[in-house]
């Protein structure tokens, strides 16, 4: 994790038990499917959008969703955003927060997402 004036940067990496093919788009879509189902099970949120990219190592997946921020007097709903991408064994979680949590949009730092999200790039 990195906290700039922008925002937080959030990098994870995960192992997986077993390596992914690059032509293997169903197992792909199912780790990602399962990534996005619990982020939105523990934010109790719902799905905005679901856009696939490609890369050298397969297919990747960027998701937005909305969810009811409560870190305010007044709880108040937030568009989050985040990107998963697997090579070979590993998968890479890539999510950004902008300083400006109380923008329901997700408009606030969407240049600086665009710049980390596209930073990462698969050898």
């Amino acid at each position: 994790m990195a906290r700039t004036p922008d925002g937080l940067f959030i990098l994870l990496r995960t192992k997986l038990t077993h390596p992914v093919g690059q032509q293997d788009t169903t197992r792909r879509r199912a780790i990602y499917d399962s990534i996005s189902t619990q982020a939105l099970r523990l934010s109790k949120g719902r799905l905005v959008n679901r856009a696939y990219f490609s890369t050298v190592a397969g297919i990747g997946q960027e998701v937005s969703y909305r969810y009811t921020n409560r870190h305010f007097d007044e709880p108040k709903p937030t568009t989050s955003f985040m990107r998963n991408t697997v090579a070979d064994s590993a998968n890479y979680f890539l999510q950004y927060l902008p300083n400006d949590i109380r923008d329901s949009l997700g408009l606030a730092g969407a240049k600086q997402r665009r710049r980390f999200f596209d930073s990462i790039i698969v050898k």
